[in-house]
């Protein structure tokens, strides 16, 4: 209902014009392009409140970490059921080694790159899903184009689509399969951190059930609670204690703990494999 419900924008786009070796050109035509297309073809307003543009052109408020994730933060506190959202951000992306999770293998997290990333950093995909995705209300939709290189799984959500099926020379049909970069741990937590004292409490219960698994390395239960006294805004320094998954790899894991909060009392706990984890994120470039 168009008398009701909203459609809000947010268009952030860095060209970082004070970095030479790192400088783009198309990030602020980008948005104004896409602005265009979403004012005049979609029917997205332009007020105040409702449109929100972060450009490093020094006439808009600057793409900043800070003003990012607080941008995102508002997003996700003001939109309501039935509301559509449309997020778009043009400059620069990459991955950055987030533990390791085994001998043969790495765990990377996707970063956007911030207008002040030499001083504030990267945004991890895991400071995204829990600032913009995580506490977005049931019934809100939501639109992400990220263009930049390295960052097709950015969102952190637990599955992505596979369109190799567009080519027409491919019997490959378009598919939705689980994202192997996705920590389901990872996912618990800020569930956990978001829902706990709320009134979603057979969620919170399921939750807990996993949480308190015992795991051979540490604790869950606790680092949860660690995570929930630390509510900064350098959360996107903060990495999982591991990828959780089901024997069978595909997802069965957040499966139950969905079903859990319609019958928390079937709920099983599935045991934790052993993983091991860092926490340190070195100052990188991006370019």
């Amino acid at each position: 209902d168009p008398k009701v419900n909203k459609k809000r924008s947010l268009l952030i786009g860095c060209n970082y014009k004070n970095i030479p070796d790192g400088a783009l050109k198309s990030g602020h035509d980008d948005i104004r392009s896409f602005k265009d297309f979403i004012v005049n073809v979609h029917g997205f307003p332009q007020s105040k409140g409702l449109m929100t543009i972060l450009l490093d052109d020094g006439e808009h408020k600057e793409p900043t970490h800070k003003n990012i994730t607080d941008a995102f933060k508002s997003l996700s506190e003001v939109s309501k059921p039935g509301d559509v959202v449309f997020v778009q951000f043009s400059g620069h992306g990459s991955r950055t080694l987030d533990k390791r999770i085994g001998s043969d293998a790495e765990s990377y997290d996707e970063v956007i790159v911030p207008s002040d990333f030499i001083v504030s950093g990267a945004i991890r995909d895991t400071l995204i899903f829990k600032t913009l995705l995580a506490p977005m209300p049931h019934g809100v939709t939501v639109t992400c184009i990220v263009d930049t290189c390295d960052t097709g799984m950015v969102l952190d959500l637990p599955y992505w689509w596979t369109t190799k099926g567009d080519n027409p020379n491919s019997n490959l049909l378009p598919k939705l399969t689980l994202n192997p970069n996705f920590s389901f741990v990872r996912f618990l937590k800020v569930v956990k951190t978001l829902y706990d004292a709320s009134a979603f409490t057979q969620l919170g219960r399921a939750v807990d059930s996993v949480l308190d698994a015992k795991s051979p390395v540490s604790s869950p239960r606790a680092n949860a609670k660690s995570m929930e006294n630390d509510e900064n805004d350098n959360a996107d320094d903060e990495s999982s204690t591991g990828s959780l998954n089901t024997d069978d790899g595909k997802g069965g894991l957040l499966m139950g703990i969905l079903n859990a909060c319609q019958s928390p009392n079937n709920f099983t706990s599935v045991g934790m494999k052993k993983s091991t984890s860092s926490k340190s994120m070195k100052k990188k470039s991006f370019f």
